[in-house]
């Protein structure tokens, strides 16, 4: 009976090595007339199905049947982590480079870019064309088809990457750096903090992009007036397009006024011959810049805004600005970028050395803006007050 028993099983083993030889060789021959997608030939491996069935058919062909499994390959492997690879919720930038993109017309490119170093949180500054095609033609990270994504590669070609061929023949995409980027786009001089910009306003079009950068230069600077006019200058964009985009990020506005004088003789006239139009008399019913009831000279200033995005580490910052300064001097300019005069300040010292330097400046008074009367429901304030400072004249031996 034993003996019946081993022949049995030698029988069964014998058929089921015929049968994967037989599918190998089938496998082989189908292999020769197909190709992968990078036009070379392949050969298909055993149905991992058809294994199963044969190894349920006798519980001991089980270790044989489990052993022929297909093994995945490094680049299926490759595939696998690509695809797997989440998209980062936002992307740490300069506002400065934001501008640089929107004034030279390269949005989209751009906008390419920056989610393109979504994609490398390593920060290698390589990614495979494949992988880049895979992600952002995906419905949850549509950037759009192929077709408009070759497009947008040539249109930023020296400008925001190179593309070239590793050693395998895989096309590759290499990252310029953001130092690079800024010479390449002539920005003079960065932000000072960096912003981090959400990567879903970057993937829901041209407009929301740029709305996105408008959110990000109020979010890289410090909250003092500005008017419109100069963030047009800046930023290349309307007065009309900010307004727009002030609803759509949802950037908040603060009215600002300044106490220029009390009033006294001839003070509206010397008041209104320094601010025109937005001079005005104010009284201050509540005493909350002295004696209550006293009469000053004011002036309306410029907004203050708040933007909802947080700001980034600095990471990198300092050594950027330094490799664009040295770039300007290489060039001629002697790293002498033109500097805004700075005429707000919220230090008392620093106000007054400036006064002392330049003259017509504005003392942020804090005091007023703590009070329960100048406060909105949610606690921030309703409007900035500010002192203007009398010019005084420096003696110089």
């Amino acid at each position: 009976m034993c003996c019946k028993s081993q022949l049995f099983n030698a029988v069964n083993l014998r058929d089921v090595g015929q049968r994967l030889l037989a599918q190998k060789r089938a496998a082989y021959a189908q292999a020769q007339t197909q190709t992968n997608h990078v036009g070379r030939r392949v050969c298909i491996r055993p149905n991992p199905n058809r294994l199963t069935k044969l190894g349920q058919g006798s519980g001991w062909l089980n270790p044989l049947a489990a052993s022929l499994q297909p093994t995945t390959t490094a680049l299926e492997q490759s595939h696998t982590d690509v695809a797997a690879t989440p998209l980062a919720a936002t992307v740490a930038i300069n506002p400065a480079l934001l501008q640089g993109i929107v004034h030279n017309e390269q949005t989209s490119a751009g906008r390419l870019w920056l989610l393109c170093r979504a994609l490398d949180p390593n920060g290698s500054g390589v990614l495979a064309v494949r992988s880049l095609r895979q992600q952002l033609t995906d419905k949850a990270s549509y950037f759009g088809s192929w077709r408009r994504i070759r497009q947008v590669l040539a249109q930023g070609e020296g400008v925001f990457w190179q593309r070239a061929n590793n050693r395998k023949g895989q096309p590759q995409l290499y990252l310029l750096g953001a130092a690079t980027v800024g010479k390449r786009l002539a920005i003079g001089r960065l932000e000072r903090h960096n912003v981090a910009l959400p990567t879903a306003d970057l993937l829901n079009g041209t407009q929301r992009a740029r709305a996105a950068f408008y959110a990000a230069f109020h979010a890289g600077r410090d909250s003092n007036p500005i008017a419109r006019a100069t963030i047009a200058r800046v930023t290349g964009l309307s007065e009309r397009s900010q307004r727009v985009y002030d609803k759509l990020t949802h950037v908040k506005a603060q009215a600002n006024y300044a106490l220029t004088a009390q009033k006294g003789k001839d003070s509206a006239e010397i008041a209104a011959w320094q601010h025109g139009r937005a001079a005005f008399t104010f009284i201050d019913h509540h005493g909350q810049q002295g004696k209550a009831g006293s009469i000053y000279e004011a002036t309306r200033l410029p907004n203050s805004y708040r933007s909802p995005l947080k700001r980034a580490a600095h990471g990198r910052r300092r050594k950027i600005a330094r490799q664009l300064k040295d770039d300007l001097v290489t060039m001629g300019a002697q790293g002498n970028v033109n500097r805004p005069t700075r005429l707000f300040h919220h230090n008392g010292r620093q106000a007054a050395k400036a006064n002392l330097q330049q003259g017509n400046v504005y003392l942020h008074l804090h005091n007023t803006t703590r009070t329960a009367q100048m406060t909105r429901g949610s606690g921030e304030p309703a409007h900035g007050w500010w002192q203007q400072l009398a010019p005084l004249v420096s003696h110089s031996r």
